[in-house]
């Protein structure tokens, strides 16, 4: 059974702000799923 894992290093949620990811971010995410 092949197994993957993607690792990645975004923000967290601080001071009640939630932790959204920005187009560029989404971009490099996507990017590296292609990888997987």
């Amino acid at each position: 059974m092949p197994v993957a894992v993607l690792i990645a290093q975004f923000p967290k949620e601080s001071d009640g702000i939630s932790s959204v990811l920005c187009f560029s971010q989404m971009v490099t995410l996507f990017h590296e799923f292609g990888h997987v």
